[in-house]
């Protein structure tokens, strides 16, 4: 396991971004088969959007979708899987929120003062539409978090040195966020570079977030580390894992 450094610091925290041979296909049944009674373990199937769910005790307590994902899971009282969600955040210690990764930027958010944790999904479609930002208001909106209590951390993914995308992509970013045309190199006369991390830092900062620390690993460079869709099709992922203690 990776794990994030950058929330050692506190106590109450756990957090890591698996790294290989660990699959997410194997954790998160490990995971949910490990759980303590009134522990929970959330996936969402995500969709390269940007919302964001809010785990509390009315969630917690509602109506669930039956486990697709890992049907194998469907008994387990406290693995829950959320429909067209890319994001999570909760303020309940024993409750992990959990996103899987095949090249995608995972994006963590901790609020010690309010106690509150948060993950998201960022592909590039999600990047775009702004799901760091949205992970972060919705820990102000939801909790009353403040931005200079909140620290994040953007983890290994696809980095600007292997995000190449032709015209159309490029195209949908100046379109929808102008203010992104910084991030975008050209490579050659029909390809593109993207810095995606660096477009979910700005995110960040633009909801006044000041703590950010950024894994440097690109996920397609680093074959013998990550699983990897870009470079060669991997179908396995990574876990993203956050959960207060």
């Amino acid at each position: 396991m990776n794990r994030t450094d950058i929330f050692v610091q506190f106590d109450n925290v756990e957090a890591f971004f698996s790294l290989k041979p660990d699959r997410s296909l194997d954790l998160i049944p490990s995971l949910s088969r490990n759980l303590k009674a009134g522990e929970y373990l959330i996936k969402p199937h995500m969709v390269h959007g940007k919302h964001v769910q809010v785990i509390d005790r009315a969630f917690l307590e509602g109506e669930h979708i039956d486990a697709v994902g890992y049907p194998e899971l469907a008994d387990i009282p406290g693995y829950i899987e959320v429909p067209e969600t890319d994001g999570l955040v909760t303020d309940i210690p024993g409750v992990a929120l959990v996103t899987t990764h095949g090249d995608c930027i995972p994006v963590f958010a901790c609020n010690p003062v309010k106690n509150v944790v948060g993950v998201a999904h960022a592909g590039w479609k999600g990047t775009l539409l702004g799901i760091a930002a949205q992970l972060v208001r919705t820990m102000k909106t939801r909790y009353g978090c403040s931005a200079e209590d909140i620290s994040a951390y953007i983890g290994a993914g696809i980095d600007k040195c292997c995000f190449e995308v032709r015209e159309d992509v490029r195209n949908k970013f100046l379109a929808d966020a102008p203010w992104t045309e910084k991030y975008i190199s050209v490579k050659d006369d029909e390809h593109y570079l993207i810095d995606l991390k660096g477009i979910n830092e700005a995110y960040l900062k633009s909801e006044g977030i000041e703590i950010i620390e950024i894994d440097p690993d690109c996920t397609c460079c680093l074959e013998n580390k990550y699983w990897s869709y870009r470079r060669c099709g991997d179908k396995d992922r990574m876990l993203a894992y956050i959960k207060l203690v």
